[in-house]
């Protein structure tokens, strides 16, 4: 190391070695000329200085002193000067007397320096540099005092980090901190992980629940006050011996009744247990474990407990049994290992016990979640299936907590569970209470109190008590009753009281279901069935009316039906008039769509007892009112009836109103064929072939191919190489057709597909119009056949490579024909 100039020793000493030195340098010669004319002048000793930067401290530091002799209230001077006489210590031994001389320095600084902070931030970093703590404590509290309050954040920093050092005394730090956390209560956090690192948790739970009770605390590294009292009750449960200035049970108990917390209820419960195990008060701590299973509402939080719990019941038991071997090995004496045989017993016991309620325990936890939820009050019941007083407890406590307007499910089948249950125990009277009071209670709506009702009426006839289930439904049925206008209870009595009953209480049944419009259609057939089952014909008919009344379509159809079939079957033709009416005024009221079955009955009416000529109209309306899809098998059942009655011919009129009416290809290809084969038999072979060449434009050539089988069929059978060729001609007509109509549908989608969104309607219009253009290509096409028929038949050109092979074929089919 270089070696270091001495300190200067006395005054005197250096002024006599300055002035020989001064008298042999010019620069220094010129600097003095004019200081002595200008002493006070800073300037000059400024650059005075910063000249003889090059030479020996002990001039530098002569020439400083005689600055500040002359300019004490200098900042500028004593800020370099105090600079580099540390520079100048820096390095030194701690015991060299430069240190001393320094620090005595810096005492006359302060003299008219004691506002400027950095002289004082000079001064304690120097005085820190010597581990001086008695002295750097008081100059820290005589800086502060000295100093505006605005200022005292940049002492309190340096303060801070001193302390923090392992030289400093714990006491002093633990006081300086408290000082400083009391302007700056935001560096509490600091401060705790300054006790936690020297182990004062005491001190360090202390602020740390000061930081958490101050409402305007915020932490500098961003935590939230659920984290910061997390924080506090781990370290109060961790360390619980060492927290001696804090009750830690009423802070944990604090943070479980906030709201903000709820979601650490869990944590909070294990923590104040684990804060009682730690301090060995086990049965304080299983306290704390049964409290929390009943208080939390959530299945995480109770899952995190009951771990908890069941991990300490499990470290006991562990305990005991290395105990227990311990005092084996050790040769016990027999009384000790009975009774430690026992607790060891009751250990076990008790653990199993718990691991057993755990279903009992998490069905809680679920019900204060929520209280009205009926599904749960039935799987709790279930766990009690073997104790018979725990869910009669269970169900009754249900029915008092659970509110139906709030329920989740439905409120009934709690009371009708509990009476079941009292059912299969073979307790009819209790029972019987329990429906009673469940009817009168208030339930969530007509529908839950008319199935409670249903309940109470089966379980008597589950047991053959029939007249109480009639009564039961009659109580129900009452006018005034919330259930007097319930559908289920209406069926159930009426169907007891033709059971059980007289006809004259059955009908009043019926008649008062209907005046209260609480009637089914099925109810409305039954009551006309049993009023026949007991030959009251015209009133089965007016139960009927009534019925039709009451209801529209589409309820009314079944109805009808059973009317009209019923009507037929009673009367026949002996009431023709009366029937018609009644058909005219069901077609009127049913929709075409629907209308299948009442124009079928109507067909059949006049088939067996009126004109044949209506039963055709019939069949006319029907072809006309039905919907597309059931037109086909109509006009066959007419086709089929006509030619029963009036002969074949008279169905030539219906084939071509079919031909003309339906709207389906498939349909009319259909019936252009059968209508074909009938001429065929009549032996009317050209109208045979007219009919098959109209029926052709519906036929496409890649699809039909039944249809050109058929012709084909036709052909070889009737006709001759002109008719076979008329019809390849046709057929090859029909393709191309086809062809053109979907070319043009494939362009307009083509089309939409290239102009997007904005062209849709224009191209949907195109395609639309494609399709339309295929019949009036098929209308040319039948009249250009027509003409060529009656003008040259033989205007084929037979020179044409695929004419001659279809004429082969044509001839090979007529040969073998």
């Amino acid at each position: 190391m270089a070696k270091q100039e001495p300190a200067p020793s006395s005054s005197a000493r250096l002024a006599e070695a300055y002035a020989e030195f001064a008298l042999s340098d010019s620069v220094a010669a010129e600097f003095e000329d004019e200081l002595a004319r200008a002493p006070l002048s800073l300037k000059t000793w400024a650059r005075y200085i910063d000249s003889q930067s090059d030479q020996a401290m002990s001039v530098r530091v002569l020439l400083f002193e005689r600055a500040l002799r002359n300019l004490p209230g200098s900042y500028k001077l004593w800020k370099k000067y105090l600079l580099l006489r540390v520079a100048h210590c820096r390095g030194r031994h701690p015991e060299d007397p430069a240190w001393e001389a320094l620090n005595r320095v810096f005492e006359r600084a302060l003299v008219t320096m004691h506002r400027m902070p950095v002289i004082w931030e000079i001064y304690l970093k120097h005085l820190a540099a010597q581990r001086l703590v008695t002295r750097l404590r008081r100059a820290f509290d005589r800086a502060l005092r000295t100093l505006s309050i605005l200022q005292h954040e940049r002492i309190w920093k340096i303060y801070i980090e001193e302390v923090k050092h392992e030289y400093v005394p714990v006491r002093t730090a633990i006081r300086a901190f408290r000082r400083y956390v009391a302007l700056e209560p935001g560096e509490r956090e600091a401060f705790v992980e300054y006790c936690l690192g020297r182990a004062l948790f005491d001190e360090a739970a202390r602020v740390l629940a000061a930081a958490v009770n101050d409402e305007q605390f915020e932490s500098r590294v961003g935590k939230t006050r659920l984290q910061l009292w997390l924080e506090l009750c781990d370290l109060a449960t961790r360390h619980a011996a060492d927290i001696k200035s804090l009750h830690v049970e009423p802070i944990v108990r604090h943070g479980l009744r906030m709201r903000a917390f709820a979601s650490e209820a869990g944590n909070l419960w294990c923590s104040l247990a684990d804060y009682y195990i730690r301090r060995a008060q086990f049965e304080k701590a299983r306290d704390v474990f049964e409290e929390a299973m009943e208080r939390v509402a959530t299945v995480r939080d109770f899952s995190v407990v009951f771990d908890a719990y069941a991990e300490f019941e499990e470290s006991v038991v562990s305990t005991m049994m290395e105990k227990a071997e311990e005092d084996a090995n050790a040769n016990a004496s027999a009384s000790a290992g009975v009774d430690g045989d026992t607790m060891l017993d009751l250990r076990l016991a008790r653990l199993d016990h718990l691991m057993d309620r755990r279903p009992v325990l998490l069905s809680s936890v679920l019900l204060r979640q929520n209280p009205h939820n009926v599904h749960e009050w039935h799987k709790r019941a279930r766990l009690f299936e073997k104790q018979p007083a725990r869910v009669v407890e269970t169900f009754t406590e249900a029915v008092k907590t659970v509110d139906p307007a709030r329920a989740t499910g439905r409120p009934y089948t709690l009371w009708a569970a509990l009476a079941k249950f009292y059912e299969r125990h073979g307790d009819l009277d209790n029972a019987r209470v329990v429906f009673e009071k469940g009817v009168i209670t208030k339930q969530r709506g007509v529908e839950d109190a008319s199935a409670l009702w249903a309940e109470y009426a089966e379980m008597e006839l589950r047991h053959k008590h029939f007249r109480n289930a009639l009564s039961h439904l009659h109580r129900a049925t009452r006018r005034g009753m919330e259930t007097a206008r319930s559908t289920r209870l209406w069926s159930m009595y009426i169907d007891l009281q033709e059971s059980l009953g007289t006809v004259d209480d059955c009908r009043r049944a019926y008649d008062e279901a209907c005046d209260l419009r609480v009637v089914t259609p099925q109810m409305i057939i039954n009551f006309a069935t049993f009023l026949e089952e007991h030959r009251f014909f015209e009133d089965s008919f007016r139960a009927f009316e009534r019925g039709i009344a009451l209801f529209k379509y589409p309820h009314v159809l079944e109805v009808w039906v059973a009317y009209l079939t019923k009507f037929l079957a009673r009367y026949g033709g002996t009431k023709l008039e009366r029937a018609r009416d009644l058909f005219e005024q069901a077609i009127g009221e049913i929709p075409g769509e629907a209308a299948n079955p009442i124009f079928l009955l109507y067909a059949q009416l006049e088939e067996e007892h009126g004109l044949a000529r209506r039963a055709m109209d019939v069949y006319d309306r029907a072809c006309s009112t039905l919907p597309d899809k059931e037109k086909p098998a109509m006009f066959r059942r007419w086709i089929s009836r006509a030619a029963q009655f009036f002969g074949a011919t008279r169905t030539r009129e219906i084939y071509e109103r079919a031909i003309e009416v339906l709207s389906k290809d498939e349909d009319v290809r259909s019936m252009c064929a059968e209508y074909a084969e009938l001429e065929r038999g009549l032996g009317e072979i050209d109208r045979a072939r007219a009919v098959f060449t109209h029926g052709a434009q519906f036929a496409d050539p890649r699809s039909a191919d039944e249809f050109w089988q058929k012709w084909h069929d036709f052909e070889v059978s009737h006709g001759n190489e002109d008719t076979f060729r008329e019809m390849l001609r046709v057929k090859r007509s029909v393709a191309l057709t086809f062809s053109s109509a979907q070319y043009s549908v494939n362009e307009a989608v083509k089309r939409v597909t290239e102009k997007g969104e904005t062209g849709a309607p224009e191209a949907s219009s195109a395609a639309a119009a494609a399709v339309p253009r295929l019949a009036d290509d098929m209308q040319a096409l039948e009249q250009q056949g027509a003409r060529s028929a009656g003008a040259n038949p033989e205007e084929l050109d037979l020179d044409d490579d695929d004419d001659d092979d279809d004429d082969g074929d044509g001839d090979d089919d007529n040969k073998s024909g």
